[in-house]
């Protein structure tokens, strides 16, 4: 796509799981980016304790026995994924269940592509394997980190910290009104921290 449109480096932000496959391009493809941003993700998904207990916390017991099964067995199909992700999506909020607001959620259910073979692929089979920790050191371009304080499944700790700490050029941003969405749940905010890193 870069090649195509005809760019020789680009700016590139990878939220959440996308967050892995920018790590993935910035390690493979260095030379082709200007600067790096990378949202609510993680260099690996070696804390899935913490995963649980976060969601236990937070979690109606129905969630939470959702939470344990979409990390231990494929979904049927796509019809499936949708009902689990309607369920479990309170839980990527700040405040999750208190706070959810549930048209907001009906407006993200209208824009998703739900696919099951792509969510088992992901929960089961790449998110084992990933690991960029020991090499996040190689990624030299000037770096835009940010996690929201209520993220329950990458979480500062291990997600935004360890990338800050692991890639000397750069910044990290805590956004304390958010939980996955940073971008949704503090729009204007996101947009001025955004704008400001790609003016410098």
């Amino acid at each position: 796509l870069r090649e195509y449109l005809g760019y020789d480096q680009i700016v590139l932000l990878g939220h959440s799981y996308r967050g892995f496959l920018a790590q993935d391009y910035a390690l493979r493809f260095g030379q082709h980016l200007l600067s790096l941003v990378l949202c609510s993700t993680a260099p690996v998904v070696d804390y899935m304790d913490v995963i649980l207990d976060n969601a236990k916390a937070r979690a109606t017991p129905e969630q939470y026995a959702a939470v344990k099964e979409i990390f231990s067995r494929p979904m049927a199909d796509d019809a499936e994924l949708r009902r689990y992700w309607r369920l479990l999506l309170p839980l990527y909020f700040h405040g999750s269940n208190a706070m959810y607001d549930p048209a907001l959620g009906t407006m993200i259910d209208a824009y998703t592509v739900y696919s099951a073979a792509a969510s088992n692929q992901s929960n089961l089979v790449t998110l084992r394997e990933f690991n960029a920790l020991p090499r996040l050191g190689e990624i030299k371009v000037p770096t835009l980190v940010i996690s929201g304080s209520d993220d329950w499944i990458t979480p500062l700790a291990q997600g935004g910290k360890r990338i800050h700490n692991a890639i000397t050029r750069s910044q990290l941003v805590v956004f304390e009104e958010s939980g996955h969405w940073p971008f949704i749940e503090q729009k204007a905010y996101f947009r001025q921290i955004f704008t400001d890193w790609l003016d410098q």
